[in-house]
């Protein structure tokens, strides 16, 4: 699959057999974008999971990331071919530094040259950034050049809205892929949130999703988790 879809599962904390029954739930309820990292470390069961549904490849969207401890010049484009392999595929649609470096071991321009070599070696069809400010987005377009970088993915729910980054991603042409939509769970029993759902009949979970894909103007994609308390894969 060339493009984000609107909708993906994402795999933080999920482990073991856990991990693989929740991505074959989730693929088998219609999503096609997986996320997973590095530092999930359960990459190898969502291989295991996408290997053992029925669904094509080329219908799947994979994002995967780099951890901080694989950004030197040395370990990252290894740890991106042994990411590959754990998860059994030739490549991944989409590779992101997961967090910036901020203690100075690695500068930005190494670590974001060698995410653009992993496109050019064909690891992955798109790059992008995740955790990023506005500051860090912008060194980053100085750095790859404009249009290079396909999203930046941060947290964002009702009560953590990032408004001013959001913005600026739209302003740079950068899709926002939002994680932890449903603020693990918090969201099922805000009076708040429960009374709108009541008035439009439909769930908390839902209507977080719709005010914010409505209120945001550009480009979002939302991370749920089947393990999301009170939220069940395809709930309305």
């Amino acid at each position: 699959m060339s493009e984000l879809p609107s909708l993906g599962m994402g795999t933080f904390r999920l482990e073991g057999d856990v991990a693989i029954e929740s991505v074959k739930q989730a693929l088998e309820a219609g999503y096609r974008h997986i996320d997973t990292a590095q530092i999930y470390g359960n990459e190898s069961e969502v291989g295991i999971a996408i290997e053992q549904s029925e669904v094509p490849r080329e219908e799947l969207f994979i994002t995967t990331k780099v951890w901080l401890d694989n950004l030197t010049q040395d370990a990252f484009i290894s740890s991106v071919e042994d990411s590959l392999n754990k998860i059994s595929v030739e490549s991944v649609d989409l590779l992101l530094i997961h967090w910036p470096e901020k203690d100075g071991r690695v500068s930005m321009e190494t670590y974001l040259k060698l995410l653009a070599q992993c496109q050019q070696k064909g690891l992955t069809k798109h790059i992008g950034v995740s955790n990023f400010t506005i500051k860090q987005l912008d060194d980053a377009i100085d750095i790859l050049g404009e249009g290079k970088i396909y999203t930046n993915q941060i947290e964002v729910h009702p009560y953590l809205q990032n408004t001013a980054v959001i913005e600026h991603c739209k302003k740079r042409g950068i899709t926002v892929t939002g994680y932890m939509p449903l603020a693990v769970g918090k969201v099922m029993s805000d009076d708040v949130l429960l009374k709108i759902a009541e008035r439009y009949n439909a769930s908390p979970c839902f209507n977080c999703h719709c005010v914010a894909i409505e209120a945001r103007a550009c480009n979002y994609t939302f991370l749920n988790k089947t393990q999301e308390p009170g939220c069940k894969l395809g709930s309305t």
